[in-house]
């Protein structure tokens, strides 16, 4: 389902989300997948990379960059033709809330199916 597109924070953004985020966000893709995906509601240090990069648990950039320190989250430890915005674009995976034992409801009871063994 990912796409390749030109414009990398689009491309980005669309992978990321796991294909959700179809239009930029005042100009931005990034400020879309931000706010729109992971309803993060200001950039960090007027950076939207920042910012989704603290929400993910990320908290120190690598080499001073938030985009890599992003495709280590992701598990992308090289760059894509010289550039790590390439690297995260084509990595980047969607990745859903955390789950805590006893304060995760969300399928809390809701398996329907009846399990066979065998």
């Amino acid at each position: 389902m990912a796409i390749i597109n030109l414009n990398l924070e689009q491309t980005y953004a669309y992978n990321a989300s796991g294909g959700t985020i179809l239009a930029p966000l005042n100009g931005s893709w990034v400020c879309a997948l931000a706010v729109n995906y992971y309803s993060i509601t200001e950039p960090v240090s007027y950076d939207w990379y920042h910012a989704i990069a603290v929400h993910l648990g990320v908290t120190t950039p690598v080499n001073d960059n938030w985009i890599q320190a992003l495709c280590l989250f992701y598990g992308i430890t090289a760059p894509v033709n010289n550039s790590w915005i390439w690297a995260l674009a084509l990595g980047a995976t969607p990745v859903g809330p955390p789950f805590e034992w006893s304060t995760n409801t969300t399928l809390w009871e809701a398996e329907t199916r009846i399990w066979e063994i065998g």
